[in-house]
């Protein structure tokens, strides 16, 4: 059953790792302030705002502490490569970040949780397991994909 459901992701990243050109890289390497802008938003200052929303008087009350465990969590592919690459932006970055937000977050998740939500809320995280299946997930296929594109097709890639 993990399969099937990591599948999508697996075919997500390494669709984008045969895309991803090396000249894109390197944009997203020269992009690195935005990059740690955009990590500091994601894993600190998102997570700052949930201690503000659970202070919220709205019921139902899991729906305030759904919106604060939202803030807490790292980009989405979705969010974080497709847009931005539907809005014509700088897709490598975006990829990057995700990827790199993702696995930072397996650290960070559980500690802006405790720190902003609570022991309350009784949200425990598997860290190794999550850290594996996401290595799997998303690292692994992103990496087969590039070096698989540059077998296959090296003058596209390189461009």
């Amino acid at each position: 059953m993990h399969m099937v459901l990591c599948f999508p992701t697996v075919m997500d990243f390494s669709c984008i790792g045969l895309t991803l050109r090396t000249k894109e890289l390197g944009a997203a390497l020269q992009a690195w302030p935005a990059g740690l802008f955009g990590l500091g938003s994601i894993l600190l200052f998102t997570p700052f705002l949930a201690q503000f929303l659970v202070q919220i008087q709205f019921f139902p009350r899991e729906f305030i502490t759904g919106l604060a465990m939202f803030c807490c969590m790292p980009t989405t592919l979705s969010s974080g490569v497709t847009l931005t690459q539907l809005a014509g932006g700088n897709s490598a970055l975006a990829l990057a970040m995700t990827v790199i937000s993702n696995l930072l977050g397996i650290m960070f998740v559980p500690l802006s949780l405790a720190k902003y939500i609570g022991t309350g809320a009784g949200v425990s995280l598997p860290t190794k397991e999550l850290f594996r299946s996401l290595v799997n997930t998303l690292l692994v296929p992103l990496i087969l994909g590039k070096f698989r594109a540059m077998q296959i097709f090296p003058a596209l890639v390189q461009a």
